[in-house]
């Protein structure tokens, strides 16, 4: 699928298409791909994100200036705004998983007990 929409996309580029029309042709063949390599539902999550994290605080300042006095904050709202915060700092953080896994190593493994069982240079692949 994805080599046939590389070809489409080569296609488009090369047609005798105006600029206006390949930019309209290349962004619906952009819809095509996956959803993990469609860069918009990241930026749509992290504005949402960021909506629900600054609405809080500004909410609470505004009903402040409106009655005079300090108000208490619902735990509801309170969660939410935090709950806001630690998604969004996990979104924009790095990435520290690895991107391959290693393989795992060949130890030698040596027994005294059973000789027959085990040559005496003979290895084995530890898991853990």
């Amino acid at each position: 699928m994805n080599l046939q929409l590389n070809d489409l996309v080569k296609m488009v580029i090369d047609s005798e298409h105006t600029v206006k029309e390949k930019k309209i042709l290349l962004n619906e063949l952009r819809k095509l791909l996956a959803p993990e390599q469609n860069r918009w539902h990241f930026r749509y999550a992290i504005w949402t994100l960021a909506f629900i994290a600054l609405s809080i605080p500004i909410i609470v300042i505004l009903s402040y200036y409106a009655h005079g006095k300090p108000v208490e904050v619902p735990s509801g709202l309170l969660s939410l705004g935090s709950a806001a915060v630690g998604a969004l700092a996990a979104l924009l953080s790095p990435s520290t998983r690895k991107q391959e896994e290693e393989p795992p190593k060949a130890l030698p493994i040596r027994s005294t007990e059973s000789p027959d069982l085990l040559q005496q240079n003979e290895t084995r692949v530890i898991t853990s």
